[in-house]
């Protein structure tokens, strides 16, 4: 597709023309799961709003994510399933830092990992670890973070 911000002066973020698309593919994995590969681009509005002339303005920013899944079933009633996500995140208008203007550029890793029992053929239990990197062109907004915690699923 297309995306199109016009400018105007009650345009609430600033003009933009871009492609956009969105693509999912998933399929059998040596008959023992399902391997996942996705792709897309679009902008994004930006949820603080910055300051241009005497206009505040919401910020938006082209995000463009790649990544892959996989979804094991093992022995036991046990599945497993892992992920890894790449997405860089180009901000439209500059950030003001120190001074300066600075060009926003983000980038996000995600791995998770899932290990999960099931309960019947509806209900699976199980739990879940993810780590995120992000990278930013602005100090002070990169960060390392894990979380970690149960996982429940029900499927009618």
């Amino acid at each position: 597709g297309y995306r199109e911000f016009p400018s105007s002066p009650t345009q609430a973020a600033p003009p933009f023309r871009g492609p956009t698309v969105s693509v999912n593919l998933s399929g059998p994995f040596f008959g023992r799961g399902v391997l996942g590969l996705l792709a897309s681009r679009d902008v994004r509005y930006s949820v603080p709003r910055l300051r241009v002339g005497d206009q505040q303005v919401r910020n938006s920013y082209v995000s463009s994510q790649y990544g892959g899944n996989l979804s094991l079933e093992l022995p036991l009633s046990l599945s497993a399933r892992g992920s890894i996500v790449f997405e860089r995140a180009s901000y439209v208008l500059p950030y003001q830092q120190g001074g300066s203007a600075i060009d926003r550029l983000d980038r996000v890793r995600t791995t998770s990992a899932s290990l999960l029992r099931a309960f019947g053929q509806s209900v699976r239990i199980g739990a879940t670890y993810e780590w995120q990197e992000r990278k930013s062109a602005l100090q002070d907004f990169g960060y390392r973070r894990h979380s970690y915690g149960l996982t429940a699923e029900l499927t009618p």
